[in-house]
Protein backbone atom coordinates (compact mmCIF):
# COMPACT_ATOMS: atom_id res chain seq x y z
CA UNK A 1 0.00 0.00 0.00
CA UNK A 2 1.19 3.50 -0.59
CA UNK A 3 1.42 5.92 1.73
CA UNK A 4 -1.28 8.23 -0.32
CA UNK A 5 -3.72 5.60 -0.25
CA UNK A 6 -3.03 5.04 3.49
CA UNK A 7 -4.21 8.70 4.12
CA UNK A 8 -7.09 8.14 1.63
CA UNK A 9 -8.62 5.70 4.07
CA UNK A 10 -7.55 7.85 6.85
CA UNK A 11 -10.26 10.53 5.15
CA UNK A 12 -12.61 7.87 4.35
CA UNK A 13 -12.16 6.33 8.42
CA UNK A 14 -12.73 10.19 9.41
CA UNK A 15 -15.95 10.69 7.17
CA UNK A 16 -17.33 7.61 8.46
CA UNK A 17 -16.77 8.24 12.28
CA UNK A 18 -18.69 11.28 11.75
CA UNK A 19 -21.59 9.14 10.10
CA UNK A 20 -21.21 6.43 12.72
CA UNK A 21 -20.76 9.12 15.60
CA UNK A 22 -24.17 11.10 14.93
CA UNK A 23 -26.02 8.01 14.60
CA UNK A 24 -26.00 7.19 17.82
CA UNK A 25 -28.01 10.35 18.66
CA UNK A 26 -29.94 11.15 15.85
CA UNK A 27 -32.76 8.24 14.70
CA UNK A 28 -32.68 9.36 11.03
CA UNK A 29 -29.36 7.62 10.82
CA UNK A 30 -30.36 4.14 10.33
CA UNK A 31 -28.78 1.25 12.71
CA UNK A 32 -27.35 -0.81 9.99
CA UNK A 33 -25.83 2.33 8.53
CA UNK A 34 -23.81 2.94 12.12
CA UNK A 35 -22.92 -0.05 12.53
CA UNK A 36 -21.45 -0.92 9.06
CA UNK A 37 -19.93 2.53 8.99
CA UNK A 38 -18.13 2.00 12.31
CA UNK A 39 -16.84 -1.53 10.97
CA UNK A 40 -15.62 -0.45 8.23
CA UNK A 41 -13.80 3.28 9.57
CA UNK A 42 -12.00 0.87 11.85
CA UNK A 43 -11.07 -1.33 9.18
CA UNK A 44 -9.82 1.09 7.14
CA UNK A 45 -7.86 3.17 10.64
CA UNK A 46 -6.24 -0.24 11.16
CA UNK A 47 -4.94 -0.85 7.41
CA UNK A 48 -3.75 2.55 7.84
CA UNK A 49 -1.62 2.40 10.64
CA UNK A 50 0.49 -0.52 8.66
CA UNK A 51 1.80 2.33 6.73
CA UNK A 52 1.53 5.40 8.84
CA UNK A 53 2.19 5.80 12.64
CA UNK A 54 -0.62 5.35 14.53
CA UNK A 55 -0.17 8.43 16.51
CA UNK A 56 -0.85 10.60 13.91
CA UNK A 57 -3.55 8.33 12.18
CA UNK A 58 -5.74 8.78 15.42
CA UNK A 59 -4.69 12.33 15.92
CA UNK A 60 -6.10 13.04 12.55
CA UNK A 61 -9.34 10.56 12.38
CA UNK A 62 -9.84 12.06 16.12
CA UNK A 63 -9.64 14.80 14.76
CA UNK A 64 -12.22 14.85 11.57
CA UNK A 65 -14.61 13.25 13.79
CA UNK A 66 -14.87 16.14 16.33
CA UNK A 67 -14.83 18.89 13.57
CA UNK A 68 -17.29 16.73 11.97
CA UNK A 69 -19.99 15.75 14.42
CA UNK A 70 -19.55 19.44 15.80
CA UNK A 71 -21.00 20.33 12.55
CA UNK A 72 -23.42 17.72 12.15
CA UNK A 73 -25.11 18.58 15.65
CA UNK A 74 -24.79 22.76 14.80
CA UNK A 75 -26.74 21.95 11.47
CA UNK A 76 -29.08 19.62 13.15
CA UNK A 77 -29.79 21.85 16.07
CA UNK A 78 -30.36 24.84 14.42
CA UNK A 79 -27.41 26.96 15.15
CA UNK A 80 -24.84 27.81 17.72
CA UNK A 81 -26.93 28.90 20.13
CA UNK A 82 -30.32 27.04 20.93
Amino acid sequence: MSESKAWLYVIIAGLLEVVWASGFKYEAVPTLVVIISLLVSFDLIIKATKMLPVGTVYAVFAGMGTIGTTIVEIVFSGGVIS
